[in-house]
């Protein structure tokens, strides 16, 4: 099915590659704060 569901805590990596499909959710009550990367063909 292509779900799956992971729990990060502060520090956590995690790699989504091309094309998947992705959602975040905060289900804290700190801020979250992430760094997407995307590579530009030239």
């Amino acid at each position: 099915d292509g779900e799956k569901e992971i729990k990060l805590k502060s520090g956590t990596v995690v790699y989504v590659a091309p094309e998947e499909r992705h959602q975040f959710k905060n289900i804290g009550t700190d801020t979250l704060k992430f760094l997407c990367l995307i590579p530009i063909k030239k």
